[in-house]
């Protein structure tokens, strides 16, 4: 059972391999899920995240 407080970076290493970085090369967030309703090329992890934060 996950914990309710876990950060978004510690949901993700569950998928990502001890060691192995994140890539957000290539990842856009479309307008309808910006929290601005512009798209918005994602380069890391804390971008992504401010991105999507409404």
């Amino acid at each position: 059972m996950l914990s309710d407080d876990l950060t978004y970076e510690e949901i993700l290493r569950l998928f990502v391999n001890d060691g192995q970085d994140l890539s957000f090369d290539g990842v856009i967030v479309d307008a309808k899920s910006s929290v601005d309703g512009l798209f918005h090329k994602a380069t890391a992890l804390k971008i992504f995240i401010n991105i999507l934060s409404r």
